[in-house]
């Protein structure tokens, strides 16, 4: 199996990835959970002191072939306002039997990026933008995702949703209608194709077999974890392939103040002006050439 065709398969993983939020139905908010979940959410996503770990593990199959990819990402960050923010990224991956360490950094208008030991710096204004996402998360197919997934037509793909208590803590389970998201999976391949880098939607086609979340609260009301699994068959120019994967999301102590610290500055050089946008997702080949590339 190509690694141009591998990338386009993950390039459907990753926008599960970019929001880890789903959301339920109205008609299935027995005891209010709906209301916990989201109150939840919200209070962690206002935190202006953060320390989290992310972990994405996806395996995408086509019967003969395995590709894995793994990737581990801890983040720490603290603001009051946006201009003086601080922030520490890593990021360890593992994919196309390549590994890849992005260390980030941000502080005082400029954004360090160190890539396996290339580091570059550019300036970035972050009163340019709306909020603490945009500056995390500033790339096309965050964007796209993230658009998708909040708009009022996509709030009830849930056909069931759950909640425990598990000692002090309140576990909610939630578990997606794999026809609805079925609905939205494909709509999204073809609305943003142009920035998934796919020229012929039609050739490529999902279908879920489960999509489904595990969110725990803390007695204080921040979500302390989160984990999304997914599950999902692919068509992509005739040929069958099987994504399986998990996103996790832990936070260290919820609601306390967190210190980032500062790492060794030196060695970086101000990015040229060809490299000056490298925030964006590099684009993934499009579906013809890859179907070109695999016999």
């Amino acid at each position: 199996m190509k690694k141009g065709l591998m990338l386009a398969l993950a390039s459907v993983a990753i926008l599960f990835k970019a929001n880890n939020t789903i959301y339920a139905s109205d008609d299935l908010t027995k005891y209010d959970v709906k209301q916990i979940y989201e109150k939840a959410n919200k209070k962690i996503a206002n935190l202006q002191d953060v320390d989290k770990k992310e972990e994405f593990v996806l395996n995408i199959s086509n019967g003969s072939d395995d590709f894995n990819i793994v990737s581990t990402t801890n983040t720490v960050y603290s603001y009051y306002n946006l201009d003086d923010l601080k922030l520490h990224s890593n990021t360890e991956t593992d994919m196309l039997d390549k590994q890849v360490n992005l260390d980030t950094y941000y502080e005082d208008g400029n954004l360090y990026l160190n890539v396996n030991g290339e580091k570059v710096k550019q300036p970035l204004d972050v009163n340019s933008m709306n909020d603490l996402d945009s500056v995390l998360n500033s790339t096309n197919l965050y964007n796209a995702s993230q658009k998708q997934l909040t708009s009022d037509s996509y709030k009830d793909f849930m056909e069931d949703i759950s909640l425990e208590n598990v000692g002090k803590d309140q576990k909610i389970t939630l578990k997606a209608d794999n026809q609805k998201f079925d609905t939205f999976l494909n709509d999204f391949l073809t609305k943003y194709a142009k920035e998934l880098g796919i020229e012929n939607p039609d050739s490529f086609t999902a279908s879920v077999d489960n999509i489904s979340e595990e969110l725990l609260i803390n007695e204080d009301g921040y979500v302390s974890n989160s984990k999304v699994n997914l599950d999902i068959d692919l068509v992509v120019n005739s040929k069958d392939f099987k994504l399986s994967g998990t996103y996790s999301v832990t936070y260290n102590n919820p609601g306390s103040s967190v210190y980032v610290e500062t790492p060794d500055l030196k060695g970086y050089k101000l990015a040229s002006k060809d490299e000056k946008d490298l925030s964006d997702v590099e684009k993934v080949k499009n579906i013809d050439t890859i179907a070109k590339e695999i016999a």
